[in-house]
């Protein structure tokens, strides 16, 4: 595990939601599978990682940079993707119940309301 992806875990469980602006340096990867980060703000952040099987319920992506990131089977219900940067990014059997991805971005095709990226 990381320093990056440990640091967040930990103060995630000290009652810490908002990761607003956070930046994983390149090649830092964050490897948050199985993580629970219900209700997490990452708004205007810049993230590389692995999000597999994650409880993100409610978490907020809005206008942030998530391409490449893995949400594979990720519990994803009612997060904001809203004019994020989602190239390249996995949602492969993910819960998209309720997330909402207008403005949302990915190989040029803004995504309208009520639009969900492939899975």
């Amino acid at each position: 595990m990381s320093d990056t992806t440990a640091e967040l875990l930990a103060r995630y469980a000290r009652g810490e939601r908002s990761f607003q602006e956070t930046d994983t340096e390149d090649p830092e990867v964050l490897g948050l599978d199985e993580a629970i980060l219900a209700g997490a703000d990452f708004s205007r952040s810049f993230l590389v990682g692995s999000f597999r099987r994650a409880d993100l319920r409610g978490a907020s992506f809005h206008k942030a940079n998530v391409k490449t990131c893995d949400f594979s089977y990720a519990d994803l219900s009612h997060a904001d993707f809203r004019g994020a940067a989602i190239d390249a990014t996995i949602f492969q059997g993910a819960n998209l119940f309720g997330a909402r991805f207008a403005g949302a971005s990915s190989q040029g095709h803004e995504m309208a309301d009520g639009e969900f990226p492939d899975q």
